[in-house]
């Protein structure tokens, strides 16, 4: 807290990174956190070692244990992780389908999405953090930005940061999880602030997913489906999704 202090006498508009997840360390001194847990509780899902549906309670943990206000990233890879997996980094075990689920995902969610070095067109090379472009060489394979792939992924993240830019639900809005009803790898929630409110569900798994569910405040006239990557049925404050593999759908219902 000294150096926050001191700190924010040379430079007062200053934004504190915590590489952590102590929620103490987020009452003065730091304004965001690398929320590992988040993480690497995505990174199970992914793998098929764990359910979608425990990254609610996931969420839930880290959302009453943390400070009102306080930052947590949205984050798959990072230096870290990705120094340590060698050649199975996430873009390798999701696939690039899981990892465009995956980041639409931290998109949606409250908090601060991670785009790691490369993810922007889809890079899978192998990485460390003690190479660079002389030495080792383990780093991004810029290439990839010209394949069909790299492209389009970075549309959708053009497309993903331009959502959060226009919608203050995506960015400032209350995150409500939906259980009842939703298959155990697929992550459905809404955003809601008092002018808008949006319905996002991602499947994370390599099999397709339906499920019907009710939302409150859904009527037939005022859905605008703004990312989609499979079907839904709007009717009588009921939707009816079929998502393909790794599909998401996002849709503003206010």
């Amino acid at each position: 807290e000294e150096g926050r202090r001191r700190l924010e006498e040379i430079r007062p508009d200053i934004l504190m990174l915590n590489e952590g997840q102590k929620p103490a360390y987020m009452e003065r001194a730091f304004d965001m956190s690398y929320c590992f847990g988040w993480c690497y509780a995505l990174a199970a899902v992914l793998k098929g070692e764990s359910t979608a549906s425990s990254l609610a309670g996931e969420w839930q943990k880290f959302h009453d244990s943390f400070p009102q206000g306080a930052k947590l990233l949205r984050a798959l890879d990072n230096h870290d992780t990705v120094s340590d997996s060698y050649d199975n980094r996430a873009e390798c075990y999701a696939g690039h389908d899981g990892m465009d689920a995956a980041l639409v995902l931290n998109y949606m969610l409250d908090g601060i999405p991670f785009v790691y070095n490369g993810n922007e067109v889809a890079d899978a090379s192998q990485h460390s953090i003690f190479s660079n472009r002389y030495y080792g060489k383990m780093a991004i394979d810029w290439s990839n930005a010209l394949t069909p792939y790299g492209q389009h992924r970075m549309k959708l993240v053009r497309q993903l940061n331009q959502l959060r830019r226009l919608h203050t639900a995506l960015c400032e809005g209350e995150t409500h999880w939906k259980i009842d009803g939703v298959p155990e790898n697929t992550a459905v929630f809404t955003r809601n602030s008092q002018r808008e409110s949006f319905l996002i569900a991602v499947n994370l798994s390599r099999q397709p997913a339906s499920a019907r569910l009710s939302i409150n405040g859904i009527q037939s006239g005022n859905i605008f489906p703004v990312l989609q990557k499979g079907e839904f049925q709007f009717g009588n404050g009921t939707v009816r999704l079929q998502l393909p593999a790794y599909g998401y759908l996002v849709v503003k219902y206010k």
